[in-house]
């Protein structure tokens, strides 16, 4: 059987119900739009989609699967961490809603596996929620740009979530319909766009690594010719170094300057020159210094806090670190690591690895989610080394949001049926 029948299927595939249908279509379409619209967009996007899923429920309309299952298992596993550190230290239940906003969606999960949305619709409300984040963008650089209050986000975790979505929307380009070939092409440009003009290191390095293997990937998997793919590819690299030279402080030389930080730190461990890099870098060797006294659970947030202060008293941290200590680790690895010891930074490795295995293993059910959500997984193992991504509220979310959609679309029951029959 050839590739392209592999994409037979949602052709094929019944509709089990139009009304059901088109309201998940629709729920999935408000929330994505809702995710750059304004700073707490995504809690009426999710709440939006629940409410349908809740529906469904009632009148019994959905469908388990047992990769929802491990999904579930991750994200609970996830979870505990947390709560090991909430009863460390009474109070910090911040982390832990956070780390368990994946559950509530795995009925969502159960919705959209039974009457799956249409996909290019889908993919057209994620183009549109790129191209609404860079409205914002140009507007915050009329009205005067500032990293620490944007538009009422935070700067570092909207650009993960940006590059996420990206990564999301970017297997879309092979679709077969102009208009919607148009738009994707638009919001992959103009996202990319978003993220250069922030400057956001992570986030940038992060959608390098997402395009260049989006572009090595075998061509069978990506059922599209290598022409679209250089097309595509160049039109971001162009515009990307465009816009590199925009600006008073442009991307180029933020990571010129992270670079020479960190040679300079590395050489001389520097006790004067005070940078982003070097913060990160002090504050990394602290955690590691915390998971060594107690490397199993951790101290758990708060004492984490305390005793990175104790640190710096006892000279172990450098002497600009005086107020950076009671800040979290700058790292998804190094923030489990100094927080919740070594089972912390294992639940962070299972939640990456797992939706990764669940669309690796059902990839031929629909390649396009599937390459998607990894696409998304390999953006947020790259921003996660210099921003907590995993704790994140608005990172986090989108990535719990997109997982779901992924990993229900290529968990859907009747096209596995379908794939066989056509495989014969």
């Amino acid at each position: 059987m050839n590739i392209e029948q592999n994409h037979t299927q949602d052709n094929l595939a019944p509709e089990p119900s139009s009304g059901w249908t088109t309201l998940s279509t629709a729920g999935v379409v408000i929330c994505a739009l809702l995710i750059f619209l304004y700073p707490k967009g995504y809690i009426l996007g999710t709440i939006i989609l629940l409410v349908i899923s809740i529906t469904a429920g009632f009148y019994k309309k959905l469908t388990w699967h047992k990769n929802l299952t491990l999904l579930a298992v991750a994200i609970i596993i996830f979870t505990i961490p947390h709560i090991i550190s909430l009863i460390q230290a009474s109070g910090d239940i911040s982390s832990v809603k956070k780390a368990a906003r994946g559950i509530p969606l795995l009925l969502a999960g159960a919705f959209l596996i039974r009457f799956k949305p249409k996909q290019q619709f889908v993919y057209a409300s994620f183009s549109l929620s790129l191209i609404i984040a860079f409205i914002i963008m140009i507007n915050e650089q009329m009205t005067g740009f500032d990293r620490v209050n944007y538009a009422g986000f935070n700067i570092n975790p909207l650009m993960i979530a940006i590059v996420a979505v990206i990564s999301f929307t970017l297997p879309n380009i092979h679709t077969n319909n102009i208009k919607l070939r148009i738009l994707t092409y638009s919001g992959l440009l103009l996202g990319a766009s978003t993220v250069i003009i922030s400057s956001s290191k992570g986030a940038a390095l992060a959608l390098l690594t997402v395009v260049l293997i989006f572009l090595l990937m075998p061509s069978n998997f990506k059922r599209v010719s290598k022409k679209a793919y250089a097309g595509i590819i160049c039109l971001l690299v162009l515009g990307s170094i465009a816009l590199t030279s925009i600006g008073s402080n442009p991307l180029s030389s933020r990571f010129s300057y992270a670079s020479h930080n960190f040679i300079t730190h590395m050489n001389s461990n520097s006790e004067n020159q005070i940078s982003s890099t070097a913060i990160r870098l002090e504050l990394w060797k602290g955690a590691l210094a915390l998971a060594q006294e107690k490397p199993i659970f951790g101290y758990g947030t708060f004492p984490a806090q305390k005793r990175m202060g104790e640190l710096y008293d006892e000279g172990y941290l450098a002497r600009y670190m005086a107020k950076q200590t009671q800040t979290h680790f700058h790292s998804i690895y190094f923030q489990a690591l100094g927080n919740r010891g070594v089972f912390g930074l294992f639940t962070v490795i299972l939640l990456l690895l797992i939706p990764g295995y669940i669309l690796l293993k059902n990839k031929l059910i629909n390649p396009t989610y599937s390459l998607s959500g990894l696409l998304v997984i390999v953006s947020y193992i790259i921003s996660g080394i210099g921003d907590v991504s995993l704790s994140s509220t608005l990172a986090s979310i989108t990535y719990f949001i997109l997982m779901t959609i992924c990993i229900s679309q290529v968990s859907n029951y009747k096209n596995t049926a379908l794939y066989a029959k056509a495989n014969t």
